[in-house]
């Protein structure tokens, strides 16, 4: 039986996803369809998928497994164009982030909400520096070693809570499982708040009288500290993205903005032992973050054996006797 997984959305994730799974040709057919030409012909040539499909109601029609790497504010129209035409028992695992949104339009517009499901994927550590996170950062390896963390609601098709487990295993990674509303409380948090922060110095910056001749000598840490503002996502996006999580962002951002007062104010009385403390404890916390992240610390606390398992072994199983078995009750 060859299972077929159709992938939406060639950037960085998917391609991933194609590229840990091309090993396992003989059991599946990868699909891949994306906006962008050039996102399409690269993930091609790079053999992430193995034909490129359109429109996308074409490219999921057939589909076992529909995995979407888009962005949060295509969830929605994707969403309404695939789901009356997806087969009978097709699971959706949507990478993007706002999961509790997620589940709700999965709720209005897929026939079958239960076989819908939404996944973040913690990449590996070794790219944690690397810049981007397009289509020219994808890598087989993304996931090795990294972890997806799975938000099942109570609606949740138990069998597809374990296809994204065993895809999990199948790319190198292990799982976590929380619910949508806690995962996005984290996702605001890693993942939101670094991009609010980043255009809001840009902002700052921009705004002084004294920009026009700083930016003639602005260098790698204001480069740095700006550099998500300026990566290959419309500001329609990040604004779709940041208002589909609002509560948890300003929960966040009232947080930031207490931090930071605190920190005027041991500037403005000129405590230098108190600013010393805080750096030394930012410092030393995102030492052991970073050390604890490489050594994946926290999986070995769930998990002390990890063995990759076959295609075999776990998708196929899944459709024999798992979703493809309820085709027959």
């Amino acid at each position: 039986m060859t299972v077929q997984v159709s992938i939406i959305g060639l950037g960085e994730i998917g391609t991933s996803l194609g590229l840990a799974l091309r090993y396992q040709k003989a059991d599946l057919k990868r699909i891949g369809s994306d906006l962008h030409k050039y996102a399409e012909e690269n993930a091609l040539a790079k053999d992430a998928v193995d034909q490129v499909i359109h429109p996308i109601i074409t490219a999921t029609a057939g589909a076992d497994i529909v995995l979407l790497a888009i962005p949060a504010n295509q969830i929605e129209e994707t969403l309404r164009l695939i789901g009356p035409e997806l087969k009978p028992h097709a699971a959706v695992l949507d990478f993007s982030p706002n999961r509790v949104k997620g589940a709700q339009l999965a709720a209005q517009y897929l026939k079958e909400p239960s076989h819908y499901l939404g996944v973040y994927p913690a990449i590996n550590a070794s790219y944690l520096d690397e810049v981007g996170d397009e289509h020219h950062t994808a890598h087989e390896d993304l996931f090795k070693s990294g972890s997806f963390i799975i938000a099942p609601d109570a609606t949740t098709d138990p069998s597809v809570v374990k296809l994204a487990s065993d895809l999990a295993s199948l790319v190198g990674a292990y799982n976590f499982f929380t619910d949508p509303s806690e995962l996005d409380g984290m996702v605001a948090l890693i993942d939101t708040l670094p991009k609010l922060l980043s255009s809001t110095l840009l902002g700052a910056a921009l705004a002084q009288t004294g920009w026009k001749e700083a930016r003639k000598m602005a260098g790698k840490q204001f480069a740095a500290m700006t550099r998500l503002d300026s990566q290959p996502r419309t500001p329609e996006q990040l604004a779709d993205e940041i208002l589909g999580n609002r509560d948890n962002t300003l929960r966040l951002m009232n947080d930031y903005v207490f931090q930071l007062k605190s920190m005027r104010d041991l500037i403005q009385s000129g405590d230098r032992q108190g600013l010393v403390g805080v750096f030394k404890e930012g410092w030393a916390g995102r030492e052991s973050w970073i050390s604890d992240y490489t050594a994946g610390k926290w999986r070995q606390e769930t998990q002390s054996t990890f063995k990759a398992p076959t295609f075999g072994d776990y998708l196929g199983q899944m459709f024999l006797g798992g979703l493809a078995g309820k085709k027959k009750d």
